[in-house]
């Protein structure tokens, strides 16, 4: 046994992660990211204090998980609202560690492990290209207030988000490997990612229909079946029918148990709120949802103001399409440049939060110019088709869905992940284009 131990301590894939997961742990606590007493509360202490609704839903339904090993009469509306993934996985931390249990720690190392994991797989692809910096430069991510406060802070911890990114990063860099155990690991992950939270779905779906138009377009323009366009299409493809597949008993549930296979029901909030009025949200208290553009319907056509079908809210915006659009463009610079410590409405910034923010912008400029210059990478379309989805998703998510500065978290973090890995394929291009000319 002492040798088996001995070589486990000496692995330098298990000492980079532990390398890692001490950095990650250490960094929130010596940050004194929300205040150093709020790590030893109990997951409701710590739902409440967030200040957000989400967490304190969450923790009222993985009590009831904890306590009868599923969701009770009073809390099933948490799961029609939200994908259960993050709840159950609240409730299984509860009936391990107990209610009383220091949740923010321990959900801090369950977040510190995952992406350890992350770090280290990026730090794989670092070596691969050079082994200067390679073991510190994935620690980029985690240099932005950003990363910090929605991955690794008692409230961003508490939201769930960081497992959903996590995975979502997780699957990713599986899907870049190219291999069959990699595209059912990453369509795991995908799905895992979408269980933790519902707009995951959506970029997935948004991810499947431009790979399967990938390959579509790879049959019209004859490419052969050995191009890089056809083979890495194919594997984005196959992972995410996997996802599907990983996710198909969660919509067999609501298809028998509620109204059809959707993900989550949540559509119909979004025509009402579209349609209420500025004094009626003022009067329940829900003056963020004006900040946001939730009633930006109500706002074009005053006069369709309080009516909540469907049908209302697609006409107001089909007939008003540049209105609506350049009315919620508007709001973006506002949210981009927020303090990071807001997740809900923005917060004016200091100049440190200012620069910070400019340089998330610029990772995701310069992650879009990386797209082009790899463009003769075998692994451009997978990047291309990826990154053209979320895009995609977060055009339509900025446009009907009410803002918030957490909308925007993900996209940030995202930014600075593949002007990562888009520069260590890029490196490696260059590299490989040198001793090909020598």
């Amino acid at each position: 046994m002492s040798n088996k131990l001995k070589a486990i301590f000496e692995n330098k894939y298990f000492r980079g992660w532990v390398s890692y997961f001490v950095v990650l742990v250490t960094l929130p606590i010596v940050a004194n990211l929300y205040g150093i007493e709020r790590w030893t509360q109990t997951l409701v202490e710590a739902a409440s204090s967030s200040g957000y609704g989400d967490p304190t839903y969450f923790a009222a339904a993985a009590i009831d998980i904890s306590k009868y090993g599923w969701i009770t009469e009073n809390t099933r509306w948490v799961i029609n609202l939200w994908p259960p993934g993050f709840v159950f996985f609240e409730g299984a931390l509860l009936r391990i560690f107990g209610i009383d249990s220091a949740m923010p720690l321990v959900l801090l190392a369950c977040s510190a492990g995952l992406f350890s994991t992350v770090l280290m797989e990026m730090c794989r692809l670092f070596k691969s290209a050079t082994d200067r910096w390679a073991w510190l430069t994935p620690l980029v991510l985690f240099s932005f207030p950003a990363a910090q406060i929605f991955l690794l802070s008692v409230t961003g911890l508490v939201f769930g988000e960081w497992l959903a990114i996590g995975c979502f990063f997780g699957g990713v860099l599986f899907v870049l490997r190219k291999s069959v155990k990699g595209l059912i690991m990453a369509g795991f992950l995908f799905a895992i990612s979408a269980y933790a939270r519902s707009q995951y779905e959506f970029f997935l779906d948004a991810m499947l229909a431009v790979s399967v138009g990938f390959l579509v377009l790879s049959i019209l323009l004859k490419k052969p079946r050995n191009s890089s366009l056809w083979n890495s299409s194919k594997y984005l493809v196959c992972s995410l029918i996997a996802a599907q597949i990983f996710m198909s008993p969660w919509r067999a549930y609501h298809w028998i148990y509620g109204q059809d296979a959707r993900w989550v029901y949540s559509s119909n909030d979004l025509f009402a709120v579209s349609l209420t009025s500025d004094e009626n949200l003022l009067a329940a208290s829900q003056g963020w949802l004006i900040r946001g553009g939730a009633n930006i319907a109500c706002h074009i056509s005053p006069e369709d103001c309080g009516k909540k079908d469907g049908a209302t809210y697609k006409r107001i915006f089909l007939n008003n399409a540049y209105a609506w659009v350049s009315g919620k463009a508007a709001l973006l610079p506002e949210y981009w440049f927020s303090s990071e410590r807001a997740l809900g409405s923005p917060l004016p910034n200091n100049v440190t939060e200012g620069i910070f923010n400019s340089l998330l912008l610029f990772c995701l400029i310069a992650s879009c110019l990386l797209h082009w210059l790899i463009r003769k990478s075998d692994l451009a379309p997978i990047w291309i088709g990826i990154s053209l989805s979320l895009a995609m998703a977060h055009v339509v998510i900025v446009v009907f869905a009410t803002l918030e500065v957490r909308y925007l978290y993900f996209i940030k973090i995202y930014g600075v992940f593949s002007f990562l890995l888009l520069a260590v394929e890029l490196m490696k291009q260059v590299k490989t284009e040198k001793i090909s000319s020598k």
